[in-house]
């Protein structure tokens, strides 16, 4: 094992403020640990697996969840995350450690070579963790790997300012000779080019995700990879044309480029892929695209520099040095013809970087109830919907199925307070549990707020008898502001199969005054376009939004003044408030006289108007900073406020604010 001293002495540096080299060990791997003679193991592979897992051990130097504690013994197979499985072609059925599941563990420290040992591993999965360091060169030795799954690690001092660092070393020029079928490296500190080899991953590779990993150069011909299902090199500092070989990734499903520097004209080969449904470039400097991108079920092309569409950079920004086209060989990156190196390895670079900008937690959530409904709205136009949502429990739901209909389900109305009152933070839940751990019991760590308004039910409807959507307006009296608190731990746990409970039921406050649609009329406007078209029943004459200027400050506990952390629109929602009343009635379900159907969370198109702490931080990644200090999730004492007003000409209409106070959890 190490010597105390230099064990000591590498802990220090990993509590310094730049995540270092991992130490080496010297001679043969393994040699450090002392394997018990009086220990009986399955198979040699097995042994191989203690001396590796022992070494990973002693790397280890936070483990909060306690994920390593029984990995004692030689019994490898039954140690917390450790998947072990017959070595393929095995006449004897010879297990071997096939798999590692380590998502979520909170684990800091690094990864030593003498993982390396477990030659046969095909699954490693080390999601949103705290590891630093570099991969280590002996990785080259697991030639049956299949998934690999880095993402997500950062790492913490133990001082007062909390500091983020990620996995930080460049993408190997060879890497097209890994055999994995999904590679996901998002949130990153990954730097340099993605090498061309990357494309000669063609007869493996189904999802490749390597989003906010500061990237840099064009990209290389990608064309070959026919099974990628996933692409996404979203916020990056990539520059240059999209190559038009994306073109022939005829399984495409998800292609996401937004917030680089790419220029050029879309190549209309990419909107004809026929499997394509979530297309998302915005944020670019791209001049065009072919009329039949407008038909991909999910695009967004915000803020580039297309002529004649919405919502785009001015022309300032459009003349300007990054705008400019770009000569993809002066950036060093020979990712276009070189071939690659023989041998597989990771080489580290460094250097310090922001926290990451923009990755994908699971959507926020919503709820009915036959007193109190609320719907959850698709995405807003530049949210991401890559596939690192998946890296989270449960998934959402399909985002063909959120432009289809609006998900809904049902919540309660016995904890519907007034503005002013206090919430207690939620301890009655079970919290998420990390990999196979138990779950845990407590007062909720991530609470959150959602920015919503609410629509109070006027007449209602008789049971059995739906409300026609171009109907539905007048059996609205009017809306309110509607902060749905929600526990995202316990929300996230406890949700699938059959949605929220604990999560939600805890607190919802609204504002005191509710404001009709008469007096709403004047500031009605075009709600955005539905593609693809609603089915009949959802279908109106004329989709009808409300300008309604919505705001949200936080004031952290002991502070005297409130920061602006948001910013967002009524007219941002997808499903109009009179197709989500006719969607809850088209069962034949009743509404009564003061029903209540909250709108879900309203976010904007850019980082600063999403709706809850969820997607300003990226679910805890990327810390808010008010007045000096810096902030995820709520903490008690913090107060948040919401403001709606509807500015006329001389005149506002106001809803007065929605206010809520955090205290501690019940003893």
């Amino acid at each position: 094992m190490l010597l105390p001293p230099l064990r000591l002495f590498f802990l220090c540096l990993c509590l310094s403020s730049v995540c270092l080299l991992q130490i080496k060990a010297d001679g043969v791997l393994g040699s450090r640990i002392k394997v018990d003679p009086k220990l009986k193991f399955e198979n040699p592979k097995l042994r191989q697996a203690y001396i590796a897992l022992q070494s990973w051990k002693l790397a280890i130097f936070s483990d909060p969840f306690n994920f390593t504690a029984n990995w004692n013994g030689s019994d490898v197979c039954s140690y917390n995350g450790i998947y072990c499985a017959p070595f393929p072609g095995s006449y004897n059925k010879t297990r071997v450690v096939a798999g590692i599941d380590l998502n979520h563990a909170d684990m800091a420290g690094y990864l030593p070579s003498e993982l390396g040992l477990l030659r046969d591993l095909a699954l490693f999965h080390l999601n949103s963790n705290r590891f630093c360091g570099e991969v280590p060169l002996t990785f080259n030795r697991m030639k049956l790997l299949y998934e690999l799954d880095l993402s997500n690690n950062r790492y913490h001092p133990s001082s007062s300012t909390e500091s983020f660092n990620r996995l930080r070393f460049g993408i190997p020029e060879n890497m097209g000779n890994s055999p994995v079928s999904a590679l996901v490296l998002a949130d990153n500190d990954l730097g340099g080019c993605i090498p061309g080899s990357i494309g000669q991953m063609g007869k493996t590779l189904n999802e490749l995700i390597l989003s906010n990993d500061n990237l840099t150069g064009c990209l290389p011909q990608i064309g070959n990879l026919k099974k990628v299902t996933v692409f996404d090199v979203s916020s990056n500092r990539l520059r240059g044309p999209l190559p038009s070989s994306v073109g022939n990734m005829r399984s495409l499903e998800e292609l996401h480029v937004a917030n680089n520097g790419f220029t050029g004209v879309i190549p209309p080969s990419i909107c004809q892929l026929p499997n394509l449904e979530n297309f998302t470039y915005s944020s670019n400097f791209f001049t065009g695209r072919a009329p039949i991108c407008g038909a991909v079920s999910v695009v967004n092309g915000s803020m580039n520099c297309i002529p004649f569409m919405a919502r785009q950079r001015s022309a300032k920004e459009c003349s300007s040095l990054p705008a400019r086209p770009v000569d993809c060989s002066k950036f060093g990156c020979n990712n276009i013809f070189s071939p690659p190196p023989p041998t597989f390895k990771m080489a580290p670079i460094f250097r310090k970087l922001p926290p990451p900008i923009y990755s994908s937690p699971p959507p926020p959530s919503s709820k009915m109830s036959p007193s109190f409904r609320a719907y959850s709205p698709p995405p807003p136009p530049s949210s991401k919907m890559s596939p690192t949502v998946r890296a989270y429990s449960p998934p959402p739901p399909p985002l063909s199925k959120m432009f289809r209909l609006p998900i809904a389900y049902h919540g309660r109305a016995s904890s519907i307070v007034i503005s002013g009152t206090d919430i207690i933070r939620p301890r009655l839940g079970q919290g998420h549990p990390q990999g196979d751990s138990e779950p845990y019991f407590g007062p909720s760590k991530k609470l959150d707020f959602e920015l919503e308004m609410a629509a109070v039910v006027g007449p209602g409807n008789e049971l059995g008898k739906p409300i026609d959507v171009n109907n539905a307006a007048d059996h609205i009296f009017g809306l309110v502001l509607m902060n749905d608190w929600s526990a995202r731990d316990i929300q996230a746990w406890e949700y699938v199969p059959l949605g929220p409970f604990l999560g939600k039921s805890f607190g919802t406050t609204v504002s005191p005054w509710i404001v009709t649609l008469d007096a709403l009329e004047p500031f009605s406007c075009q709600a955005p376009k539905q593609d693809p078209p609603p089915l009949p029943y959802l279908t109106e004459k004329e989709s009808v939004n409300y300008d309604i200027s919505l705001e949200v400050q936080l004031k952290p506990s002991g502070k005297d003044e409130s920061s602006v952390i948001t910013k967002s629109n009524f007219q941002n929602l997808y499903w109009t408030i009179t197709q989500q009343l006719a969607h809850h009635t088209v069962n034949g379900c009743n509404l009564r006289p003061g029903d209540l159907l909250g709108t879900g969370t309203i976010s904007g198109p850019e980082p600063d108007s999403y709706g809850c702490l969820l997607e300003l931080t990226w679910n805890g990644q990327k810390p808010l900073s008010m007045n000096g200090t810096t902030q995820t999730f709520l903490q008690d004492g913090d107060q948040v406020a919401f403001s709606g007003v509807c500015k006329g000409d001389g005149y506002n209409v106001g809803f007065g604010t929605c206010i809520g106070k955090i205290l501690p959890s019940l003893p």
